[in-house]
Formats: structure tokens, sequence, C-alpha cells
């Protein structure tokens, strides 16, 4: 199909919206078609494709044997959020996964590695990563390991308008030339190197790391296992909104704890049901606070920009993510030859809830 008919299709469904990015125009796909995802992106001749959804094991050694009938890489999941970055009209740009063109994570991107030479010498290539740290404009949790700032790791390299990327070794050895970030890696096994990988899945977990992605030799099999405290974590880190959250994030992590520590034969103690209750009650008590100071349910943000342009588009692009989100600047600054920006991200829906209830309303259940 050819790209104008993509457009046309995609705009009679009401799944078409446009967005630009100083001299570029695009669209972007906002639900799936077919085989044109929600996220693909759509520039001039150029087509991104959104990057796949992974399936998800909850048994390990299980996961291994039903998936990989050979050769098999393993490498870190890193917590934070995707990006693919690319090269149009002569400007690199990042895109989410939802198919914006980010202009944070694209300001970004030559603090990290020198993309420049990257896409000059393979123009066709697409980089798909994650972005993470504390200083990150969408998800509140991150690693341990990244104390400030942000940092980026790629995963996978893509041939514009390709779904499949090229092979794990492939990936390594030509990123490597450009000294771009990786996602650590632990090396090739085979299914029945099941008890050397348990062992990287238990260290992971004392490290307090999200998980690994499970990647065939030829790239075309992947699946992700999570680690038992990430999930600890994840609940933790969101339970202040459990009235807005669907109820199967919270569902799904205990099962991933349960099949997890069933598999592994570890007993959950007493400190650990601590832990997990904590992270349920301490974080709901901690957005009833946050209410009662306030009288919203809130979060504060702190980005750090190189371009006074970027962060500007990236102020109008705020107002484009979604109606159940309101932003608030806080400060706009110089530190250190960077643009500061602090907002106020405020979850209405939330926000309404938690008003209705502490009121006196009532709900339906």
């Amino acid at each position: 199909m050819v790209i104008s008919e993509i457009l046309k299709k995609a705009l009679e469904r009401g799944i078409l919206s446009e967005g630009d990015y100083f001299d570029i125009h695009y669209y972007r796909i906002s639900d799936d078609m077919g085989k044109y995802k929600r996220g693909t992106f759509i520039s001039g001749d150029t087509i991104v494709f959104n990057y796949p959804s992974i399936m998800r094991i909850m048994r390990l050694r299980e996961g291994l044997r039903n998936n990989f009938k050979s050769e098999f890489y393993i490498e870190e999941k890193v917590d934070g959020y995707n990006v693919r970055i690319t090269k149009i009209k002569n400007r690199i740009i990042a895109i989410t996964r939802g198919g914006f063109i980010c202009p944070f994570s694209t300001d970004r991107l030559k603090d990290f590695a020198d993309f420049s030479r990257f896409f000059e010498e393979n123009p066709g290539y697409v980089i798909a990563g994650e972005i993470a740290g504390p200083e990150n404009p969408y998800i509140e949790v991150y690693p341990p390991y990244i104390k400030e700032d942000i940092k980026f790791f790629a995963f996978d390299v893509f041939m514009k308008g390709e779904r499949t990327p090229i092979p794990p070794e492939e990936r390594y050895n030509l990123l490597e030339i450009y000294r771009i970030p990786q996602v650590r890696r632990f090396g090739k096994y085979i299914s029945n190197d099941y008890d050397e990988i348990k062992n990287i899945i238990l260290k992971l977990n004392d490290e307090g790391v999200e998980g690994v992605v499970i990647k065939s030799a030829d790239g075309r099999r992947v699946v992700k296992y999570t680690t038992i405290n990430i999930n600890v974590s994840d609940i933790d880190a969101d339970s202040w909104l459990i009235l807005e959250m669907p109820g199967n994030f919270y569902t799904s992590r205990i099962a991933r704890i349960g099949f997890a520590m069933d598999e592994f034969g570890i007993q959950p103690d007493e400190e650990f049901f601590k832990r997990l209750g904590h992270a349920f009650l301490e974080g709901f008590l901690t957005g009833v606070r946050k209410f009662k100071e306030s009288g919203r349910l809130s979060y504060i943000y702190r980005l750090r920009f190189n371009d006074e342009g970027n962060l500007v588009l990236y102020l109008e692009h705020m107002k484009t993510v979604s109606e159940s989100i309101k932003f608030r600047i806080k400060r706009i600054y110089r530190e250190n030859g960077k643009h500061i920006l602090e907002f106020e991200k405020i979850f209405l829906e939330s926000t309404s809830k938690f008003s209705e209830v502490m009121q006196g309303g009532g709900v339906y259940d």
C-alpha cells in the first residue's frame, strides 16, 4: 500500500493525527489498522513502524523451552520510556511510542552519543532504545543505578519501513563502532542453561532492575521477564493513583510475583509481606495526603534542555498529550548551561474521584 492510501484509510477511520517539529510535518496513526499499528510514524516518503508489544512470560523455565528451540541472547530490560531515533530532513529526531516527535527527547540526543555520524553513514536505519532516569517527563520509576538526569540505552536497530530488527549480534557490533550506548547484555544461551539464567534474574532482582528481554539469534522472536522486586516497586510508585489505574495493573503484578516465587522456591517472609502491603497502602495514603494538602493529585517533574526552542516546542507538545492530564509550569531557569523546566502534572481523573469521595460522594461497585 502506497503512503497516500495509508493516510487516506487512516483518515477515513478517524485515527490519523498530524504534527509539526520545526520544518518536519508528520502523521501518526493513533489506533491499530491492520499491519499499521498505533504509533506508526509517517513523514514524506518515510514510514517508521510502531515498536511492537513484547510478549511477557511468567514461568521462566517453560517460557524459554516453548519460545526458543535454539540459541538466544539475554539483555537487560531498562525501566524507562521507549523512543525510536531516526533522521528526517537532516534532523535527527526521537519518536515516542505513540508516534509523536518528542522535543525533549530529541533535544537531549546529542548528550547521549554522536548520532550524526551514525545516520550520515546509515541513513536508512532506525535505532530503538530506552530513555531512563529521574528527570524524564513520562514515568516516575527508573533504574537505581541512574542517580540524576537521564541516560539512553539502545536495544534494537531497524530499517525504515521494516518491522523486523537486525540480529542482536549484528546490532551489538554496529552500535559499538559509533559508541552508541546499549542495554546491558549477558550473553548467548540455550534453554538448558536455565540455572544460569535464573541466577541472572535473581541478581537483577537484588539490584532492583526491571528484568530481561530474551531474543532469538535472528532477532525475530522476543519475550520479556520481569523481576519480583520491580513489581513491588511499580505498585508502590502508582498506588496513589489507584482510583484511576486499571485493576489489572495491580493484579497482573501480584500474579508475576506469585508465579516467580513458586518457580524459584522463594517463601515470602513477614518482611516481604510488609513491603507489599506498604506498597499498596502507604502509596495510597500518600495520595490522600497530597489531596488534603493541595486539593489535587499531581507529580512534579524537572527536565533539562539544551536548546530553548525545544523547550518551547515541548510546552506546546504537553497540550496535546492527554485530556485527563493538566500541566502547570512551576519554574523555567538556567543551570550549568542547560534550560531547566519544572512543571506539575495534575491527574484530573484521580483528582475528581478523590474530590467526590472526600466530600461524601459514593461509588457503585
